[in-house]
């Protein structure tokens, strides 16, 4: 996935217009996407912004896509990030949305297919 399309996806998702160049040069930019992002993905309320909750969840995140390894406490301190490092997180992490929304929505639509069968 290009960065583009990444972009695209997490502005599609967070329902919020993201700016590419501010993602990877202000780190604190960053933080406050991917906080969206997760609450978003984990479906829990977007809450005032506590670093350390943030933090969890994202090495929980990682480690649950592999990514766990490539990520050290300094990369989150930091005000640039690495692009090397989060165009692949990043990328994954938007596939595993989609991925996770359209299972949700095919599995509605059986359940749905079902109930509407069985009254019949």
């Amino acid at each position: 996935m290009s960065l583009m399309e990444i972009v695209r996806s997490i502005s599609s998702i967070i329902k919020r217009t993201v700016d590419p160049t501010m993602l990877f040069d202000k780190g604190e930019y960053m933080d406050e996407v991917l906080w969206q992002l997760l609450c978003v993905l984990y479906d829990i309320p977007i809450t005032n912004f506590k670093k350390v909750d943030y933090l969890k969840l994202l090495m929980l995140t990682a480690t649950n896509l592999g990514f766990a390894g490539n990520f050290t406490m300094s990369n989150f301190f930091r005000d640039k990030k690495d692009r090397r490092k989060w165009i692949p997180f990043l990328s994954c992490l938007v596939s595993w949305f989609e991925y996770t929304d359209t299972g949700t929505l095919q599995l509605t639509r059986q359940e749905k297919g079902n109930t509407i069968m069985q009254s019949s």
